[in-house]
């Protein structure tokens, strides 16, 4: 081969190996703005959530090694805690004030993580399907006519009120508080918990 010829071919593989690099930069760019933008919907599963963000993190990675393979140089790749707290950041408000309250220290792996908010994504969801419940059923009971006349025990109802109240905070034989059996809290019942 001439020397021109050799020179051609190893400009046009500096051409290629800058035009491969430059549209890996583009993808890993495009894939991190999905990453910052990447949000739990409101009645997504955080298991769905999971998969959608391990995607995306796959992604990253294999455009990582290939920017590696060309430039020769290294960028770190994400740790588990990191990836966790990635996944942390962008479930959904309530579900992240949720774990916050539960967990003193929030898991440090990903699956954990996945773990603890699937637990309380379904406990939130349970909590908002008794609630709908029982507003469905206290607007049906305001849709039924109330018996004419005088009722028989009128004052019953004030009595048996203020009876729960009072026995909300009153011991049971043996002398300890009623708790929630769930979370342990003396204020509420565990039919109250979340």
């Amino acid at each position: 081969m001439s020397e021109e010829k050799c020179q051609r071919a190893e400009d046009s593989r500096t051409i290629h190996k800058d035009l491969t690099l430059a549209m890996i930069r583009n993808a890993k760019a495009e894939v991190i703005i999905q990453l910052e933008h990447a949000y739990q919907r409101p009645n997504e599963d955080p298991r769905e959530f999971d998969a959608y963000l391990h995607t995306l993190e796959q992604q990253l990675a294999a455009l990582r090694a290939l920017s590696e393979l060309f430039s020769k140089g290294g960028e770190s790749a994400c740790r588990e805690e990191e990836r966790a707290l990635v996944f942390f950041a962008n479930l959904l408000p309530e579900l992240r004030l949720r774990i916050q309250e539960l967990f003193i220290e929030l898991p440090d792996t990903r699956d954990r993580m996945v773990t603890v908010a699937t637990r309380c994504h379904s406990l939130l969801r349970m909590r908002e399907s008794r609630l709908k419940r029982e507003e469905a059923r206290r607007s049906r009971e305001g849709k039924h006519s109330k018996p004419k006349g005088r009722r028989r025990n009128a004052d019953s109802d004030t009595k048996n009120r203020r009876n729960r109240k009072r026995n909300r905070n009153c011991t049971v034989k043996h002398g300890h508080p009623l708790k929630c059996y769930s979370c342990g809290s003396e204020e509420h019942l565990a039919d109250r918990c979340i």
